[in-house]
């Protein structure tokens, strides 16, 4: 057997047609003494409507951005998994040893800019595009800096992970945290307009560019040489 559960939202619906029936009805089917009642009976709807909507909305928001995140682990599970097809042991060991290090500084900068960026815009939405700007230019001093630091830091983060063979490829992965930077403002912005479509959208299209520029950066290394 199959059992079909009552959707609330419906239910209100099914009731206010039924209300507006009525009342087009002249009040033949209600009085002039329930007819004031019946009103604000519509309005009590047209509320739960809304509010059921918008926790619909939030409950679907809540799903796309879980679906995101999820994509996140997949993608960067099968970065793994392609990259070791593509490159040697050591040069995968490279790798590994370089992104560890730079992930310290890249979730730092996502999870600092994603909050306050989301908190800002929505405390107001129609300051939304001033916050966005203002994170912008935040990050053409703080991103760019850290990037900059990296890159002179190279032999000193090297030796400090006790690989300094892996120096140039410090120097080269320094660009990795400038572009986290403006990336992450534009979904903070995102999350705090609760689009959260747009910032579903944002994260799983990362996460396909940079499978694609990874697998694609190791294969024409491995080719040069």
């Amino acid at each position: 057997a199959v059992v079909l559960e009552a959707d609330p939202l419906a239910e209100v619906l099914v009731e206010s047609d039924l209300i507006l029936d009525a009342q087009r009805l002249g009040g033949k089917l209600v009085g002039p003494s329930l007819r004031m009642d019946r009103v604000d009976h519509v309005v009590d709807v047209v509320l739960v409507v809304g509010d059921l909507a918008r926790e619909n909305a939030f409950g679907r928001g809540v799903l796309l951005i879980g679906f995101a995140k999820a994509s996140f682990m997949v993608f960067g599970a099968l970065q793994k998994f392609l990259l070791a097809r593509v490159v040697n042991v050591a040069e995968y060991g490279a790798f590994s040893v370089v992104n560890n290090a730079i992930s310290i500084v890249n979730n730092t900068i996502v999870q600092g800019t994603i909050q306050s960026v989301s908190k800002f815009t929505a405390e107001d939405d129609a300051r939304a595009g001033a916050v966005q700007r203002a994170g912008l230019r935040l990050q053409m001093f703080l991103g760019l800096g850290v990037a900059l630091a990296v890159f002179l830091a190279a032999p000193l983060v090297a030796g400090f992970v006790k690989a300094p063979e892996h120096t140039s490829l410090f120097r080269l992965a320094a660009a990795i945290p400038a572009i986290y930077a403006f990336y992450t403002v534009f979904v903070g912005t995102a999350n705090g307009q609760r689009r959260f479509r747009v910032q579903a959208g944002f994260d799983i299209g990362f996460s396909i560019s940079k499978t694609i520029l990874l697998l694609a950066g190791a294969a024409i290394g491995r080719m040069a040489g």
